[in-house]
């Protein structure tokens, strides 16, 4: 189990977090992004990542939400994590990502992006500026 400056650690590099393939013409004004990789923060490899990915669209879709797929990385995207742009509501984004054991999710509101705790403890809601310029 993590302690508290682990949580800490993880909850910094969430916050440098850029998006990568979307067209923003396809986003409406209020989504979640979320992703099966690397449940409680736990790097897998690349084949599980796949499969829990796959299993969350297949959930995705059961829900007759509609997504996108994106990639959420670092800066330079030297690590990144295959990702859905997901059209729902806070609520049913962070039971869903609690469902796929993720620490966290990102909430975009009207170009607002917020970094939203779901498993992690000691941590808060935190507003990380405009979306549209974290789109690479």
């Amino acid at each position: 189990m993590m302690d508290r400056n682990q949580h800490h650690h993880l909850w910094s590099l969430y916050q440098g977090t850029y998006f990568k393939g979307l067209n923003r013409e396809l986003l409406g004004d209020s989504f979640v992004i979320i992703t099966a990789n690397n449940p409680h923060g736990a790097l897998q490899d690349c084949q599980s990542n796949i499969e829990l990915n796959l299993l969350l669209q297949a959930k995705i879709k059961q829900l007759e939400l509609s997504y996108i797929p994106v990639l959420a990385g670092n800066f330079d995207f030297s690590y990144a994590e295959e990702s859905f742009v997901v059209n729902c509501s806070l609520k049913q984004g962070v039971s869903l990502a609690v469902a796929f054991n993720q620490n966290a999710i990102f909430s975009i509101e009207h170009d607002e992006l917020s970094l939203i705790p779901c498993l992690l403890s000691g941590v808060e809601q935190t507003g990380l500026g405009s979306f549209i310029e974290r789109l690479r």
